[in-house]
């Protein structure tokens, strides 16, 4: 009860500062839940994750309790056996969005861990939540929108040409140069493309956000071709994915990023070698800054 108190009085307010997707997840999604224990349990998990940052002397407790729910979650959610019909798909598009939250708040997603390690739990969260996801966008992308849940899929979608960091856009030039194939290059292409869009979406680097908002739409939108760059720890991937951490690093004043941002960005560097430091220079620059900027004077 007190992790529901919590999720509908607090945490709501930190996933998006739109007053209508605001009350999808304090009201709706509790409501759905309330027919669907996965996302009940799921909603309960994140709430835990939360009051754990709010409370520090109670991070482990909640932390344990945040563990419990969400493998209850998961349990509750392979018994649909990928069975997804009308009366079901709201509750599952909710389930994956809180949790690629979850994962990407998890507090250990980056302590004392390899880069590998590091950037396998990332490619395991990618995979999760698409796999999740796609269950319900091919097939009821129109049911969802037109329903209760709608107001999630609202976007004010970012004039062409977009408004990005001239270093972003030059990452163009990365792809066309180096000997790659023509799928691998039309790979990087979709993939850049959706970035662009995604810096110009969140307003970066004109504006910061204190909620999860669109961090994640990146992830939701890669494709397979480009996820199996990154298991092969391709360097153009890496840079990639390294200037997705410089969008990380625009919400990290969100509870669910933190210092992911420079995490991500730092593991890159030190795994790419000096060979592709010039590519990577202003990711670097860009923590740098912020980090100084958070010292003060």
């Amino acid at each position: 009860m007190e992790f529901l108190h919590h999720f509908c009085t607090v945490t709501y307010l930190t996933l998006t500062p739109e007053h209508a997707q605001q009350q999808v997840w304090q009201s709706t999604a509790i409501k759905i839940g309330l027919s669907f224990p996965f996302l009940m349990h799921q909603i309960l998990a994140i709430a835990a994750l939360h009051l754990g940052h709010c409370d520090p002397k109670r991070q482990a407790y909640c932390s344990i309790k945040a563990i419990e729910l969400q493998s209850l979650a998961m349990e509750e959610f392979a018994a649909l056996q990928n069975q997804v019909d009308a009366s079901n798909c709201r509750a599952i598009f909710l389930f994956a969005s809180l949790l690629a939250i979850h994962v990407l708040a998890d507090p250990t997603r980056s302590r004392d861990v390899s880069f590998g390690d590091f950037l396998d739990h990332l490619l395991g969260y990618i995979g999760l939540v698409q796999g999740v996801r796609q269950l319900v966008m091919e097939g009821w992308a129109s049911h969802l929108k037109d329903s209760e849940i709608g107001a999630l899929f609202d976007i004010q979608h970012p004039r062409q040409p977009y408004d990005i960091p001239d270093e972003c856009r030059k990452l163009s030039n990365l792809i066309e140069n180096a000997n790659l194939s023509d799928a691998t290059v039309e790979t990087y292409r979709r993939t850049l493309d959706r970035l662009h869009f995604n810096f110009a979406l969140s307003g970066v680097p004109s504006q910061r956000s204190t909620t999860i908002r669109w961090l994640l739409a990146w992830p939701m939108q890669l494709t397979r071709d480009y996820i199996e760059l990154l298991q092969e720890r391709r360097p153009e991937a890496l840079i990639i994915l390294a200037h997705y951490g410089v969008l990380l690093q625009y919400y990290r004043e969100c509870w669910t990023v933190g210092d992911t941002g420079v995490s991500l960005i730092r593991a890159i560097s030190a795994h790419t070698g000096r060979h592709w430091e010039p590519w990577l220079a202003w990711p670097n620059r860009m923590i740098d800054s912020d980090i100084q900027a958070d010292r003060g004077p």
